[in-house]
């Protein structure tokens, strides 16, 4: 089955700009249950555009959204005249009406898998400029249309994009850097060896993404738009489903605040997803724990060690962490993975620290705080936990060293160096 009319129209008038946001936060917007579009066939402008802020001011502070507002609206603007010219939708100076949403679906669906690949987006371009009346297109006119996209290799691909329809018998050829279709606007032959190949798949169903979500809160607590990036989604298909667990199932709730406004969820313990009562969860996720380290470390915990741990959430988490580590150890891709992780989360550190000595040369130590806040718990966990056992060697060495010394020399020189470890632990890890 090709692709449909609708969609080879709408890759004709649409350019690829329109995947950026935030043209493409509005067909996420369009595509959501919650739009008034499924409730009233004609909408007035300015309250469709009212409610597409709504939606985006819960992914952007209150400051980043009024510097994007202008653009927002004249994207808003720009889009409605390119949809209305395909009739998509009917747009005038005060309404918006006849909407084909299920064709705006269909279309935001295609996008969202041409989105995943380089080589789909060069071929929208193409097709996209030579639908404009452009038999002839400069690799120049190509690359301005693909500017907001980073593609490396990009000539590269061109170039494979072409041979590879000329073998299957479309006329068209690259010389000089200009490239060549020879065939009618109209031909069909150009959207059989050009677009049928960035066709999409069937969209992921919504109790996929559920699942996905209650997975991540059982063991977490998170965003929106933290778990739209952490499951690749829509935000206004998380947003949905998010709202569907809170207000209608009551699986999830809100756990706490975050910064600039963000509203971080669970699972709700007493309404457990998976049929748990909160006392089972944690006793079973405990005698996990506990288990793993008498076997693994012949290390017993006292009975109330778990008494500080403030959710089953965080309990859950450590029993995961735990069931990874035993895999971890055996397989010869999680060593070589490790070892590059390592080097990476080095090389992150490395770099932020040449940047703070360059700004300040005041103090013989810089602050990580920023750097350590955005890298894995695991990883800051481990890396200040060395530095306290680097302190700890230190001791030692010092032990040693220090012998031939006086009592009172030794304590002194301990001391300082106690004081300026502790100097060196406060700056690094809080600024």
């Amino acid at each position: 089955m090709g692709i449909s009319k609708a969609n080879v129209l709408a890759l004709g008038s649409l350019p690829p700009h329109v995947m950026s946001e935030p043209y493409y936060d509005f067909f996420q917007f369009l595509d959501s249950e919650s739009t008034l579009l499924l409730k009233v066939p004609i909408i007035e402008r300015s309250q469709l555009l009212e409610q597409f802020y709504q939606v985006l001011k819960e992914y952007y502070t209150k400051k980043e959204f009024e510097n994007k507002k202008d653009s927002i609206k004249k994207s808003y603007d720009y889009l409605l005249k390119k949809l209305h010219s395909i009739s998509f939708l009917r747009d005038d100076e005060q309404f918006v009406s006849e909407i084909k949403l299920d064709k705006l679906r269909e279309f935001y669906s295609l996008i969202k898998h041409i989105k995943k690949s380089d080589e789909r987006k060069i071929r929208w371009a193409i097709f996209n400029l030579f639908s404009s009346g452009k038999r002839s297109i400069s690799l120049k006119e190509l690359k301005t249309s693909l500017a907001e996209f980073k593609i490396s290799n990009l000539e590269r691909m061109i170039n494979k994009i072409i041979q590879q329809a000329s073998v299957d018998g479309l006329n068209i050829i690259l010389k000089n850097e200009m490239i060549t279709i020879d065939h009618k606007i109209t031909d069909e032959n150009v959207v059989h060896h050009l677009v049928e190949h960035v066709e999409y798949v069937s969209r992921r169903s919504r109790g996929e993404l559920e699942q996905q979500i209650l997975d991540l809160l059982d063991e977490g607590s998170y965003s929106n738009q933290e778990i739209a990036e952490i499951c690749d989604a829509d935000k206004s298909m998380v947003s949905k489903t998010m709202n569907q667990l809170e207000k209608v199932d009551k699986t999830i709730v809100y756990s706490s605040g975050g910064p600039r406004g963000i509203r971080y969820y669970t699972t709700n313990c007493e309404n457990c997803p998976w049929g748990f009562e909160r006392q089972e969860c944690k006793k079973n996720a405990t005698e996990y724990i506990s288990n793993h380290l008498l076997r693994e470390f012949d290390m017993k915990l006292p009975d109330n060690y778990f008494e500080g741990v403030k959710t089953n959430q965080a309990i859950l988490r450590m029993k995961s962490i735990l069931m990874h580590s035993r895999n971890e150890q055996k397989i010869e891709l999680e060593h070589n993975l490790n070892e590059n992780l390592e080097n990476l989360f080095s090389t992150i550190l490395m770099d932020s620290i040449k940047k703070s000595i360059k700004k300040s040369k005041k103090i013989p130590y810089v602050s990580l705080a920023s750097v350590l806040g955005k890298l894995p718990t695991l990883y800051v966990i481990g890396y200040l936990q060395g530095s306290k056992n680097g302190m700890n060697t230190m001791d030692t060495i010092l032990g040693q060293a220090l012998k031939p010394l006086s009592e009172v020399q030794r304590k002194k020189i301990k001391n300082d160096v106690i004081h300026e470890f502790n100097r060196y632990f406060k700056i690094v890890s809080s600024g």
